[in-house]
């Protein structure tokens, strides 16, 4: 594997696990009720008003 695909397999890795560490892949987010998707979709809605 040449150095240029060796970066992006190691930024795909921290990215899972990132993702995993911030319990994006729970049902729920923020302790709120909500599920990722709308919790995104609230904080994007609230940037553009």
């Amino acid at each position: 594997m040449n150095t240029e695909m060796q970066i992006v397999e190691e930024i795909r890795v921290a990215s899972r696990q990132m993702v995993r560490e911030l319990g994006f892949m729970n049902n729920t987010l923020a302790a709120s009720p909500y599920s990722p998707s709308i919790v995104h979709t609230l904080l994007e809605v609230h940037a553009q008003a």
